[in-house]
């Protein structure tokens, strides 16, 4: 049996395509635990925030650890259950991330909570879209819709707008998370 040139290209093509596929699902899948904890960690912070601005900054301050700690265990576990070494980049991506994000904040002085929650908010999720450009574009449009909507309660909410963050950050990282939950596991 033989194959001519253009079949074996076809066939690589297809396997090649089948391969990102499953790269795709098995990080969707590992990264739908991290965004429903990130999400309701969230969640949490911008109603603190909303309702006692002076507890903020501590409250902030150890979800954010939680958080951290969260997304660390998460990523273990996922790589010894795949039996993988643990990928060290992705944590090196989140400390550089608030590093980078800390970094500005002290540089532009402490804002009003307004001015930085979008800043956090559309520093993660340029992030997201980042990660999109290898990885999938699920994390593109999240990063982009999330932006959006982030910026529209910027400018129109009022004083409302922590809660807005909540439901429309921490919102959308769960039911990003669910979605990544049931597109990993098919």
């Amino acid at each position: 049996m033989t194959i001519d040139p253009r079949e074996a290209a076809s066939s690589l093509d297809d396997i090649a395509g089948i391969e990102r596929r499953m790269r795709e699902a098995l990080f969707y899948g590992g990264s739908s635990n991290i965004l429903i904890a990130w999400g309701i960690i969230c969640a949490i912070g911008h109603c603190i925030t909303q309702f006692s601005p002076r507890n903020a900054g501590l409250a902030w301050l150890l979800l954010d650890a939680v958080g951290v700690v969260a997304a660390i265990v998460i990523s273990v576990r996922r790589a010894r259950q795949r039996r993988r070494d643990w990928n060290w980049r992705f944590t090196a991506g989140i400390i550089v991330t608030v590093a980078f994000g800390l970094l500005w904040q002290w540089l532009l002085g402490n804002g009003q909570w307004r001015e930085v929650s979008a800043f956090w908010a559309t520093l993660i999720m340029f992030t997201y879209i980042l990660a999109g450009l290898w990885v999938g574009r699920f994390f593109v449009v999240c990063g982009i819709v999330v932006t959006a909507l982030t910026l529209v309660g910027y400018f129109w909410i009022g004083a409302w707008f922590e809660l807005w963050m909540a439901a429309v950050f921490g919102g959308s990282l769960v039911a990003g998370g669910l979605w990544l939950r049931r597109v990993g596991a098919r």
